[in-house]
């Protein structure tokens, strides 16, 4: 280990340059030692020679950088306390490497070095958010969730000390959630996140600007409406997919129940309606449409529905009967 270490001293002067043009024999020679050892696991031997194809043509072979970089992940895990951070700084070389001689890569790499600069070290949380925001931002579509939640946990970690980095977060699992709205983790944090049922209603619809046909969406921002009791508001929404989904029994029972709480009761009982006549067993939408019938003043009606009520389950309907 101290010869690879020796190596990288004598070498490091050079690596982050062009340096002169070199005989493309050589360069192969050094290739083909760099790879044979690394494939055979001596990678001591290895390294080397890796470093001096990086110093001579660092465009020239792209799995070069990905296999330094496995060579110093396995020297970092296995290096006593006191040497981690050495290998970890030269992790870094690496990643800058690769970034700039390899740009049609660089996203991977700003999330790798992201990765080592949160886990690594100590009080690097800035830089390591710099370093995944540069690599979601140059390839969001393609980018691992894992590292998306890696970005928005230290903003959340870091928001009391950075109160902007609450908005970022909201932004960051917003677009998660235009991308994939059944993400779980996502769904979570920003919950989280926002405590205030009115700014998640609004969140939630601009999500639905672009995609308005979103039914996970749509209901989403119904259960939001009467979460926050406007349920006047929650009704467009769940009349949508009643009218999309018009055998959904649990859409025309929210809605019922929506017309119910702001007294629009003969539209109560027909959504009420069609939702028993999907689902007969559920007794508590026989004992909403008495109670509907009893607020119309409908005292006949109501009675003979708190009877089914009963039938259902004798403790059912007793205050209607």
């Amino acid at each position: 280990m101290k010869k690879v270490i020796l190596a990288l001293f004598f070498i490091s002067g050079l690596v982050f340059s062009q340096g002169t043009q070199q005989d493309s024999i050589e360069v192969l020679k050094n290739w083909s030692l760099f790879y044979e050892y690394f494939r055979t696991g001596d990678y001591n031997s290895a390294v080397p020679y890796g470093w001096l194809v990086m110093k001579m043509q660092p465009t020239r072979f792209k799995t070069l950088y990905k296999a330094m970089e496995k060579i110093y992940l396995k020297y970092y895990e296995e290096a006593p306390q006191d040497k981690k951070t050495a290998y970890a700084d030269t992790l870094l070389i690496i990643y800058d490497n690769a970034i700039k001689y390899h740009p049609e890569n660089a996203s991977e790499y700003y999330l790798r070095k992201g990765y080592v600069l949160e886990n690594y070290y100590t009080g690097r949380d800035t830089e390591a958010i710099a370093a995944y925001e540069k690599g979601i931002e140059l390839d969001f579509e393609h980018t691992e969730f894992y590292y998306i939640d890696r970005l928005g946990v230290l903003y959340i970690k870091n928001m009391e000390q950075h109160p902007e980095y609450k908005d970022k977060a909201i932004e960051l699992y917003r677009r998660v959630l235009d991308k994939d709205p059944q993400n779980v983790t996502a769904n979570d944090r920003l919950r989280a996140l926002v405590k205030d049922v009115t700014e998640l209603i609004e969140l939630n619809k601009k999500r639905l600007e672009t995609d308005p046909e979103n039914t996970e969406l749509i209901w989403t921002i119904a259960n939001l409406y009467i979460r926050a009791e406007d349920y006047k508001n929650a009704i467009p929404y769940l009349e949508k997919l009643t009218k999309k989904f018009p055998d959904n029994d649990v859409y025309w029972n929210r809605l019922g129940y929506c017309y119910q709480r702001t007294g629009e009761y003969k539209k109560a009982i027909d959504a009420y309606s069609r939702s028993l006549k999907i689902n007969p067993d559920a007794k508590e939408i026989i004992l909403n449409i008495a109670v509907c019938y009893r607020e119309l003043d409908n005292f006949e009606q109501a009675r003979t529905w708190a009877r089914r009520a009963m039938a259902k389950d004798k403790n059912w309907g007793k205050t209607l009967y």
